[in-house]
């Protein structure tokens, strides 16, 4: 479906309020204008693992979405214990989820909030930055030690008090 001017419009004013609070806050980024949504990059040093964000603002639906790849790709074998790891690590969360792609077992952060009628104040946009990277920083390793082996799924439910 194409998205209307309308549409475009509103969204462009969301877009350009996000790339102007992250100048405010001194972020280092990329922002680009695509032919139906908008996207900035943007990368960040966690304790362990550098971590990649986007986040696009999507007019046709009236919603940002933030996504943050990870370093990770369970093997084919992994998958079933992968997914349960993500199940009781997104059982944990308020905001945001772990998503794997059970065809190649990429695994990406996810985390969205809608505009529709309304403009996104600042402190929104702080939540879902700060909220996200502290949950990609909390998780990318335990992830990444479960899909390499160096931890097995108990130690993983243990070190959610799970």
């Amino acid at each position: 479906m194409a998205v209307t001017p309308e549409r475009m419009a509103e969204g462009k004013m969301i877009f350009d309020s996000l790339v102007q609070h992250l100048n405010d806050i001194k972020l280092n980024f990329e922002a680009k204008e695509l032919e139906d949504r908008f996207m900035i990059k943007f990368n960040m040093s966690g304790d362990d693992i550098p971590m990649r964000f986007f986040i696009y603002v999507n007019p046709n639906h009236q919603i940002i979405t933030l996504h943050s790849p990870q370093p990770v790709t369970f093997p084919a074998e992994k998958i079933d214990e992968a997914c349960k790891a993500i199940c009781a690590i997104n059982y944990r969360l308020s905001d945001g989820d772990f998503q794997i792609d059970i065809r190649d077992g990429e695994v990406l952060f996810n985390m969205s909030n809608c505009y529709a009628g309304s403009l996104i104040a600042s402190d929104v946009f702080n939540y879902m930055l700060g909220m996200s990277i502290n949950i990609v920083d909390e998780f990318n390793d335990k992830l990444l030690m479960l899909s390499k082996g160096m931890i097995d799924l108990d130690t993983l439910m243990k070190s959610l008090n799970y």
